[in-house]
């Protein structure tokens, strides 16, 4: 995945959730955007606090398969 697209989804004003799907079939849900931290060559996530421990999984940007920005409904 480009860097580039992350960074543009992370710095987005005012922030739109997303969520990637990586290598293996697994989901991360960025909520906010400081659940996510882009480095060089991996993003690292915030995972939701379990048991009272805060959790980080840290992903290499190759396994990145794709990007889903969550939007909500308009109201009707």
């Amino acid at each position: 995945m480009d860097p580039e697209i992350l960074r543009q989804l992370l710095d987005r004003r005012p922030f739109q959730p997303f969520r990637m799907l990586v290598t293996g079939g697994i989901w991360f849900e960025v909520r906010h955007h400081a659940m996510a931290a882009l480095l060089r060559r991996t993003i690292e996530f915030g995972l939701p606090i379990e048991g009272g421990q805060q959790r980080f999984v840290t992903v290499s940007l190759i396994h990145v398969i794709c990007v889903e920005v969550v939007r909500p409904l308009p109201n009707e």
